[in-house]
């Protein structure tokens, strides 16, 4: 008995196994992709910009 039990322990604590990949169409992949993109170059601009004002501040 406590060598089942402890073996459903260690199933508590074990990685459950991977999910198989998702294989998206390859248009879908695209727009994703692009929209990443489109988020990062947003991304940067904001931080760019931020940087830029707090240089100012302390000139």
């Amino acid at each position: 008995m406590p060598q089942l039990r402890a073996a459903r322990q260690r199933e508590l604590f074990e990685d459950p196994p991977a999910a198989p990949p998702v294989r998206l169409p390859l248009e879908v992949q695209e727009r994703l992709r692009q929209a990443l993109v489109d988020w990062m170059q947003a991304l940067t601009k904001t931080i760019r910009e931020e940087e830029d004002n707090d240089e100012q501040d302390h000139r």
